[in-house]
């Protein structure tokens, strides 16, 4: 369980500062320097992915609290 709550925690604040950078790439404007592609294209996916991470990990939290519950004492 310390485990399950480390990663969530530690994702969780990935998941909210890689938003704000996204967030802050595409408010300002900013593009690459080779192509001009707007920045936010390419770190949008940071905080998708941790959501997906994120959602994976709590599944994986609910799946040992229901198998804790259900096992013989």
């Amino acid at each position: 369980m310390i485990t399950l709550a480390a990663t969530t925690l530690m994702f969780s604040l990935v998941l909210y500062y890689g938003a704000r950078v996204t967030y802050s790439e595409w408010y300002w404007e900013e593009t690459t320097p080779g192509l001009g592609n707007p920045s936010w294209i390419y770190t949008i996916w940071m905080p998708i992915l941790c959501v997906a991470i994120l959602m994976r990990v709590l599944g994986r939290g609910w799946a040992v609290l229901i198998r804790r519950r259900g096992a013989p004492q």
